[in-house]
């Protein structure tokens, strides 16, 4: 069973620069659009989770997906929490890193103040669309536990079978 943690971006037009000279090159800047990277928002990280979850399903031969949608701290877009259950877990972990356009990961230690030790998670690196979190947990309660929800805190919880 695999917990995991995935944030995804997308590129939006923030607003169109008109040429300019750079005084330190001395060269004429050309006119072009600045592009900043934004999160997405409830219902598009709805329809993205679906599509994760057939990927899972066909490549990595999941059994079961439940993921939930949460609301960032820092701005109004949103991130999700998965549980993977069953599949081959290199199959997994590719999956994962080809959804967000990664190709690296790392792994690092972690304190969890709930299980009161430390684990072991991993995290990819260059993602191009997000990042992603991740690790094993060996029971229902475990995956829980290390999302520090309890069941009844879990809210609207979306499965795919």
């Amino acid at each position: 069973m695999k917990v995991v943690t995935t944030k995804r971006t997308k590129e939006k037009q923030q607003h169109y620069k008109s040429e300019e000279w750079d005084y330190n090159t001395h060269q004429l800047i050309p006119a072009h659009y600045e592009m900043n990277r934004v999160g997405y928002l409830k219902k598009e990280l709805q329809i993205d989770m679906k599509s994760l979850s057939k990927k899972l399903k066909k490549f990595a031969g999941v059994i079961a997906t439940e993921w939930m949608v949460e609301k960032n701290k820092e701005n109004k877009y949103y991130h999700t929490h998965l549980i993977i259950h069953g599949g081959d877990n290199r199959a997994i972990i590719e999956t994962l890193l080809r959804h967000i356009g990664a190709t690296n990961q790392r792994a690092e230690e972690r304190w969890v103040e709930r299980l009161l030790m430390t684990k072991t998670y991993y995290r990819s690196i260059d993602g191009l669309y997000g990042e992603t979190y991740w690790t094993t947990a060996y029971n229902y309660k475990g995956a829980l536990d290390y999302l520090q929800k309890t069941e009844k805190d879990f809210g609207k919880k979306d499965i795919f079978i």
